[in-house]
């Protein structure tokens, strides 16, 4: 069973590497990146990585367009049985002792699978950085209680019809595993990564969210109701290791 992953982006050299790395980690095979006209450094980050494709689609407000006319043509190239569609400020991970890939072959193994798997954002404020840390997953860990409404997917792709953002037309059940799966969503990172990326790039997906990210949205989205460490410290755990 082959994973895939994708995702659109717009000036993400502070992350992207990171990102990039989570997944290959926990067993990701391929990665489709959409580049929506970036204006950073990207490229140099991404130097030397392998098993990763890169699209150019500069149109705004086309998110849902390039995931369709990128996305299943991708998949069929690389013989992807399974895709992930989320954010480069999102971290998909898994709360049992298996990574992602391994979670993932068990479930669709089964004559019964779901078509879509949703999982809900759990929210992660700035802790207070104002320059941008070395380690997203280490250095956020201050989060909003309880999770937020809004899902991104884990999908079958033979049973997939249409890609949106959230959740997906499929032609089978659509299921949420909060036992099994967590997805850490940094919204608003350290107020560098806010003044410098998500206040000027504008947004990816409708003309509606573009002029919505200002430093009151900072405020509304600094979250620190309590401290969670999961994936930090799964992370620290793998670095001893290699």
């Amino acid at each position: 069973m082959k994973v895939g992953l994708m995702a659109i982006f717009k000036n993400e050299t502070m992350g992207i590497r990171e990102w990039i790395n989570h997944y290959q980690w926990q067993g990701v095979d391929n990665i489709l990146l959409i580049n929506n006209d970036s204006t950073d450094d990207w490229k140099e980050k991404i130097k030397g990585i392998k098993n990763l494709t890169i699209k150019e689609g500069k149109k705004k407000f086309a998110q849902e367009y390039y995931y369709n006319k990128f996305g299943l043509p991708w998949c069929k190239e690389h013989d992807i049985d399974v895709l992930i569609v989320l954010d480069l400020d999102e971290y998909l991970f898994c709360k049992n002792k298996k990574n992602i890939k391994e979670n993932l072959e068990d479930i669709f193994s089964k004559p019964d699978h779901p078509s879509e798997i949703l999982v809900n954002w759990t929210m992660f404020g700035s802790n207070g950085y104002v320059k941008q840390p070395q380690s997203i997953r280490k250095s956020f860990t201050m989060k909003r209680n309880g999770i937020h409404k809004l899902t991104k997917a884990i999908l079958w792709v033979k049973d997939v019809i249409e890609f949106k953002i959230h959740s997906h037309v499929v032609k089978g059940k659509s299921v949420k595993m909060p036992v099994i799966f967590k997805l850490n969503h940094y919204a608003i990172q350290s107020k560098e990564f806010f003044k410098k990326v998500k206040m000027t790039r504008g947004a990816a997906d409708t003309i509606k969210h573009n002029h919505v990210r200002d430093l009151n949205y900072f405020k509304r989205y600094d979250f620190k109701d309590r401290q969670d460490v999961q994936l930090k410290e799964l992370v620290e755990k793998h670095e001893k290791l290699i």
